[in-house]
């Protein structure tokens, strides 16, 4: 189960690069002007051969030089087994984080959907864009970090517009790499929801990648995101397991 989830982990990292980033000893060392906690953390993928202590100690000196404090994204594929507990020694805090849902994307196209106007496109379009920083209530002093984000992304993407009477409703985006589709940035307009754009989106995506030869569909959702979480699990989602943040004193 955990060499499963640490695969889950590495694709998920993947589909979302960091503006500034190093590898050091087995960890992904991630930083993004503040923008997503996750692309602001330290992603522990193996235990490497250096001692736990001095590879903290990096960390926490690599995110000073940035300004910033330590950050990890713990689950229960990182290594080491213990440096939860370590970081927990040295007074981390610990918030929640997300819950990993995996799903079929055999099952998810067997769900029916709305027929609204949906629409792909490799790169994000201004209006996939605007959506979004609107949903998200994004500082637009922020807004051209995330957009950077995207034009690192490496594996086959898919952004996703959805449409209800002729109106921008809402957006999402698909990555594919290793038989696998991460589903990432779903929003919707508040005065759109309800309306079936989501799960119209979610299958369309799920189309695209089995369409790219993936089987399996995974996204992450907060943990406290109780009504989205019933949502994905009624398409045919399941949760594999969640992961916390850490963050220095």
């Amino acid at each position: 189960m955990k060499e499963y989830i640490a695969h889950i982990e590495t694709l998920a990292a993947n589909a979302l690069v960091a503006t500034t980033r190093t590898s050091f000893d087995g960890w992904r060392l991630r930083y993004n002007g503040g923008v997503t906690r996750r692309a602001n953390s330290v992603l522990a993928e193996s235990s490497g051969t250096l001692p736990l202590a001095e590879k903290i100690a990096h960390a926490e000196d690599w995110y000073k030089a940035l300004g910033a404090r330590a950050r990890f994204q713990l689950c229960p594929a990182s290594q080491p087994e213990s440096l939860m507990a370590e970081l927990l020694q040295r007074n981390y805090s610990r918030h929640s984080g997300a819950k990993i849902q995996v799903g079929k994307i055999e099952k998810i196209l067997a769900n029916p959907s709305k027929d609204l106007e949906l629409s792909l496109s490799p790169q994000p379009s201004e209006a996939w864009l605007e959506l979004y920083e609107i949903t998200e209530k994004a500082p637009p002093e922020k807004a051209h970090i995330r957009r950077q984000m995207f034009e690192l992304l490496e594996p086959k993407t898919a952004f996703a517009l959805a449409k209800i009477k002729g109106q921008n409703a809402a957006v999402g985006l698909g990555v594919y790499e290793a038989d696998y589709v991460g589903i990432f940035n779903m929003a919707t307009l508040p005065e759109m929801r309800k309306q079936g754009a989501a799960s119209a989106l979610l299958r369309k995506l799920a189309q695209w990648g089995h369409n790219q030869g993936a089987s399996q569909l995974y996204l992450q959702v907060a943990t406290e995101n109780y009504g989205a979480q019933q949502v994905y699990e009624k398409l045919g989602f399941s949760t594999l397991y969640e992961y916390d943040y850490f963050e220095a004193p």
